[in-house]
């Protein structure tokens, strides 16, 4: 699992592209999410930004293994965030994104 810094505020556009390490990450203090930022992380399964609020287009994008995505303070979500994750079963969001 990664775990990340409390200085971590961005992830930026992909910078985790096609990493095929990642299976689970958590960023805690995570504010953004970058367009393609973890495009097709092929073993990606679960995701955990507890205050991630914006997340550009393609963010999560053929990740085809994710099942879980946990973004409770979401406000902005991009165009085609999860497409292709044919395998995303439960995602925690905000009642009015």
């Amino acid at each position: 699992m990664f775990h990340f810094k409390e200085s971590i505020k961005t992830i930026s556009g992909e910078q985790y592209k096609d990493d095929r390490n990642i299976e689970i990450v958590n960023f805690p203090f995570v504010t953004t999410i970058g367009s393609w930022a973890f495009s097709r992380c092929e073993n990606l399964k679960t995701v955990h930004f507890p205050y991630a609020e914006t997340m550009g287009s393609n963010a999560f994008h053929n990740c085809k293994k994710l099942k879980t995505a946990y973004f409770p303070k979401a406000i902005t979500l991009g165009m085609w965030a999860f497409e292709g994750c044919v395998k995303l079963r439960t995602a925690y969001f905000p009642v009015a994104i």
